[in-house]
């Protein structure tokens, strides 16, 4: 298959169109994976393979899993080779859909290769609270992809300018990148912030009636 790059997955640039990277952030562990969709004819049309009439999807499926599995394209990290994994390959109409995944844990997050080898800059940090996320600079990777993050434990700080279901989208440009976001730790606690807004409201209370009663007395003693 020709070298259409050397980063991420060959097959799921073949139709030129955005590309997907998904990273749901749980507990104790990522899940991360890469969705897109071409069809046969663009599939040709960037392979060396001789066009095929009538070829059933399985005789396709074979020849993407070899192009993967035998070329040396990370995907996910800089670390592992052929780390990722299938998670599902349909086809709807004529238009063949792929995805792959990889779980990282939080430990080795950071040599993600989207991340770290395709921007300028890729910062992971945590604190006491969040696990950090700041990326900058260049996009210098092939392709045209979206990122999209989200949490069991929710997302904060975050300057997405697209968030729909605690998903948060950023459209990568080729200059200019700045996207932060922080991932919650532990879930927010809904039960103690509200116990702590009603002791707020009940102090504010008290405030707000010993100044009425201290105005009310003051007319009266005026009288």
């Amino acid at each position: 298959m020709k070298k259409i790059i050397v980063v991420i997955l060959a097959i799921l640039f073949l139709s030129g169109c955005n590309i997907d990277v998904n990273y749901v952030f749980h507990e104790n562990t990522i899940d991360s994976k890469v969705t897109s969709s071409f069809t046969l004819q663009e599939f040709y049309d960037n392979s060396d393979y001789e066009k095929i009439d009538n070829a059933d999807d399985k005789y396709i499926y074979n020849l993407l899993s070899k192009e993967i599995e035998t070329d040396n394209l990370q995907a996910f990290t800089t670390t592992d080779k052929y780390n990722f994994e299938r998670k599902s390959f349909t086809k709807s109409g004529n238009v063949y859909n792929l995805e792959y995944g990889y779980t990282y844990g939080y430990k080795n997050f950071y040599d993600n290769y989207i991340l770290k080898n395709c921007f300028d800059k890729f910062e992971f940090t945590e604190d006491e609270t969040y696990y950090n996320i700041h990326v900058t600079g260049k996009y210098k990777c092939d392709g045209e992809i979206t990122l999209k993050f989200s949490s069991d434990n929710g997302i904060e700080n975050s300057n997405s300018v697209d968030i729909k279901n605690g998903v948060h989208s950023f459209y990568v440009f080729d200059e200019d990148n700045d996207i932060k976001l922080s991932i919650r730790k532990e879930k927010y606690n809904e039960v103690t912030n509200y116990s702590t807004l009603r002791v707020i409201g009940l102090i504010i209370i008290i405030i707000c009636s010993i100044v009425t009663y201290i105005f009310i007395n003051k007319i009266n003693n005026s009288r």
